[in-house]
């Protein structure tokens, strides 16, 4: 019976990889305007949230190689005077720093920009915190494909409290992403064409 959960999970785990190679393809395919266009109009859908206008907290990540640009919602979410944490990895587990300045960011794990702060997020900040979420992968389930690292699920089952969206493009949908026990859905799933809840 092992034997066989086992044969299945390498399946998913294959399928997974095949989702993430032909995205990441596409994804570089893209150009820097349509990028940006479509970064734009998921910024607006995000900040048009609740769930983001009355947190305190927003916990970001810095995009890197075509990802949905998060740049606006980070000086967006300083200049309205809302904390703003980014990731730093360290060996396989991910913790939030508080960001205050750019100067702050460093170039880390997987050659992007983590901060360099020692304030890390805890608890208390759990409370009222929105995180915007990456990803490789998902379907309209919300079901997520990352890079296969497990660092935001391992987060998110420690803080369970966040409010999770994850920011695509439409073409990073799929019909559907292979999901497991481990695998956390975001609360939301937003593209520049809709919002999958």
């Amino acid at each position: 019976m092992l034997q066989i959960l086992g044969k299945d999970m390498q399946k998913n785990l294959e399928t997974k990889k095949e989702i993430r190679s032909r995205i990441l393809k596409l994804r570089r395919a893209q150009s820097q305007e349509a990028i940006l266009a479509a970064s734009t109009a998921i910024t607006e859908k995000l900040w048009a949230l609740p769930a983001y206008k009355s947190a305190k907290n927003i916990y970001a990540y810095m995009d890197f190689s075509g990802e949905v640009k998060t740049q606006m919602i980070i000086e967006d979410a300083l200049k309205t005077g809302k904390n703003v944490w980014l990731p730093r990895v360290h060996g396989d587990t991910m913790d939030f720093f508080l960001a205050e300045q750019e100067e702050d960011l460093q170039t880390g794990a997987f050659g992007i920009l983590e901060p360099q702060g020692a304030t890390m997020a805890g608890v208390e900040e759990m409370k009222d915190g929105f995180m915007v979420m990456p990803g490789v992968a998902f379907d309209a389930d919300r079901n997520r494909a990352g890079f296969g690292g497990g660092y935001y699920d391992k987060y998110l089952e420690a803080y369970p409290e966040l409010y999770t969206a994850a920011v695509a493009f439409e073409f990073q949908i799929v019909e559907s992403v292979p999901s497991e026990e481990t695998d956390i859905r975001p609360n939301v799933v937003i593209t520049e064409e809709r919002i999958y809840e």
